[in-house]
């Protein structure tokens, strides 16, 4: 099944601990990411110039070692259901929700692959 991990850079200005960044690589290299593996510059949606997310996407991934389960916190769960209510009221288009889409994503993928 593909898969794919985004990570969010900082605004122009603004910084973040380098931990953040390589937790992205550290997960990207946990789903099989080699070090010749493309990394996507994602723009954002009305911004051509402005990069959004670095994204990996692999055609596979086959994490071993990990258990059938993961639990959610209530408050992702929450988050997340409020994100698809939204998505929903405007009649399933999500182009209005895709920042509020990527980081229970992304919380989620990293549960599935810790």
């Amino acid at each position: 099944m593909p898969i794919r991990i985004e990570w969010d850079p900082p605004l122009p200005g603004e910084s973040i601990p380098l931990g953040d960044l390589a937790s992205f690589v550290e997960r990207a290299h946990a789903l099989g990411a080699e070090a010749d593996t493309p990394v996507l510059a994602a723009t954002a949606p009305r911004d051509d110039l402005m990069i959004a997310a670095f994204r990996v996407e692999l055609d596979a991934a086959s994490p071993t070692g990990r258990p059938p389960v993961v639990c959610l916190d209530r408050s992702d769960v929450i988050e997340a259901i409020a994100v698809l209510e939204a998505i929903e009221d405007n009649e399933g288009d999500a182009r209005m929700q895709l920042a509020a889409v990527r980081e229970p994503r992304q919380r989620v993928t990293k549960l599935a692959i810790e």
